[in-house]
Parts: structure tokens; sequence; C-alpha cells
């Protein structure tokens, strides 16, 4: 796992790495970029376990959050507010194109198929409500 740029990022996945045992058949990647059909995606952190794969979209935010299916609303500790789109919604699309990428490059004669990754978004930070 490659160490983020932005503290708070690299304190979350420092908590993840500490999590996943160092050990087969547990992986993890961080801070990568992937293109499918032109557009780039960044992630944050891609985890596979015996459970399964997961795609992580970290987000170390303070306050509280409220949203909908479109837009989430975060309001700061200082009482300000950010809007952001809906991101479960932005990190299954990543999936979905992640998925896509594997599966058109999956060996035509494997015996599996082409993992399922599921999609998460983790709050990091226990001020959150």
């Amino acid at each position: 796992m490659s160490p983020s740029q932005f503290e708070w990022e690299a304190d979350a996945q420092e908590v993840l790495r500490a999590l996943l045992p160092d050990q087969d058949p547990y992986r993890g990647w961080t801070n990568f970029e992937f293109t499918n059909g032109g557009a780039i995606a960044e992630v944050d952190s891609l985890v596979i376990t015996p459970k399964g794969v997961y795609l992580i979209e970290i987000k170390s935010w303070a306050g509280k959050v409220n949203g909908d299916q479109g837009t989430w609303v975060q309001q700061r500790p200082d009482g300000s507010r950010r809007s952001f789109t809906n991101q479960a919604a932005v990190n299954s699309r990543k999936v979905k194109q992640l998925a896509s990428l594997i599966k058109r490059n999956w060996p035509h004669n494997a015996k599996v198929g082409p993992p399922f990754i599921q999609s998460l978004v983790w709050f990091s930070l226990a001020e959150l409500r």
C-alpha cells in the first residue's frame, strides 16, 4: 500500500493496513488510477480478502452528513456546509468501470470468472455523525 499525499487519508490507510493481515490471500492497493473508456478514475483503496474484493472510497469528514440519492451535504464542526455528489453513487460507478476493464482483459480460457467487486464508502473519522 502506498501512502497518500493527504494526511487524513494516510491516517485512514494506516488503520486499514493494520487491520489487513499480512498473509495470503489478503492484498491491498492504494492511491492508483485506471482508465476505462477515456475516463480516469482515482482509487483510494482496493482490498482483496477471502470474503471478497472491495473498492473503498475514504472520506475523512467531521461534523454531520445528510443527503439523498443525488447529493450529500456535510455540515462541518464550524457550521459551514459543503455539497457533494452522492459518494456511494460515485464509487459505484468506479466499481462498474473497473469491473468492465477487468472483464475485458480476463483470460477467455480461465476456469473461474472475474471477481465481483463491492463498493464501500468509509467515513474514517469518529467525529462524523
